[in-house]
């Protein structure tokens, strides 16, 4: 099965929620996002909202858009790695 995952940034909330989680097996998914949207987003568990939580799966990985534009603007080549990974932590 190939990779699914669910993305905050695809739902606008007061918030401004950036988590996308991921897993390569739905149930597992479907699992985190519920506690995930239960602690932060204080949705209530029912099979009504699991069940929307599943039609908004999506497969594969999250476009390269969303990533913040520090990672983006940063050259990959010339072992700059690590100082791309430490800005986007700034």
């Amino acid at each position: 099965m190939p990779r699914r995952y669910i993305d905050c940034r695809d739902y606008p909330s007061d918030s401004h929620c950036t988590i996308v989680i991921s897993a390569d097996n739905e149930d597992e998914l479907l699992e985190a996002a519920v506690q995930h949207a239960k602690a932060v987003h204080g949705h209530e568990d029912s099979q009504e909202f699991r069940s929307q939580l599943r039609q908004s799966m999506k497969t594969g990985m999250p476009s390269a858009w969303a990533l913040p534009e520090s990672i983006l603007l940063r050259p990959w080549s010339s072992g700059l790695w690590r100082s791309a990974i430490a800005g986007a932590r700034e």
